[in-house]
């Protein structure tokens, strides 16, 4: 007599091969990879600013109202679990005073400067990228006539800088900026400065 045939079963047991689970633990390291870096703040940015000075107390005369704009960079690395870091700025401004008694030759007052910040940057909520900022540093300025009451084309001295910046869509840098200075050693100013950047990993 044949004995019976034992019935196979109809339901197989599925396994997944190796190859398969490295790709998906390959794919699932890549988005979270990319997740956190979106998190990253970049440290380095570069753009231009733009905004109006004027003269304050008693360079308000040999001053006046004027338009500045430059270029700027600045390398200020904060991860975007702290509240609290520093950075550097260095700017080239170029300022515009058509009203300044200190121009009688040319009718225009036309300055260079050069800062070099070092700022302290706040969040002031847990949300990374948002940011107020105070800086203190030096400032080289050169005019095309001297200014008064000096009489003096070049000046170096102390400026403050006040500010907020944030972080836009990943990779641009939005801020304003309040600019006082040269202080004491030469022609003082107000400026009110907008930066538009990019930033730079």
């Amino acid at each position: 007599m044949q004995r019976p045939r034992a019935k196979r079963s109809s339901h197989h047991t599925s396994r997944s091969s190796p190859s398969t689970v490295a790709v998906a633990a390959a794919v699932i390291a890549a988005a979270l990879s990319s997740l956190a870096a979106a998190d990253e703040l970049p440290p380095g940015t570069v753009g231009a600013v733009v905004g109006a000075q004027a003269g304050t107390s008693g360079s308000y005369t040999s001053l006046g109202v004027g338009a500045a704009y430059g270029l700027s960079a600045a390398w200020q690395p904060i991860a975007d679990d702290k509240r609290v870091g520093w950075g550097v700025r260095c700017s080239v401004l170029f300022g515009y005073f058509p009203d300044a008694s200190s121009a009688p030759v040319s009718g225009v007052l036309r300055l260079v400067e050069l800062d070099l910040v070092a700022r302290l940057r706040i969040a002031p909520t847990a949300r990374p990228g948002r940011y107020l900022t105070a800086g203190l540093g030096a400032s080289l300025l050169r005019s095309n006539e001297p200014i008064k009451p000096d009489n003096q084309r070049a000046f170096a001295g102390p400026i403050a800088t006040f500010g907020y910046e944030h972080n836009a869509w990943g990779s641009a840098l939005l801020g304003i900026d309040v600019r006082y200075g040269i202080i004491e050693t030469g022609p003082t100013s107000i400026g009110l400065l907008v930066f538009v950047g990019t930033a730079l990993r």
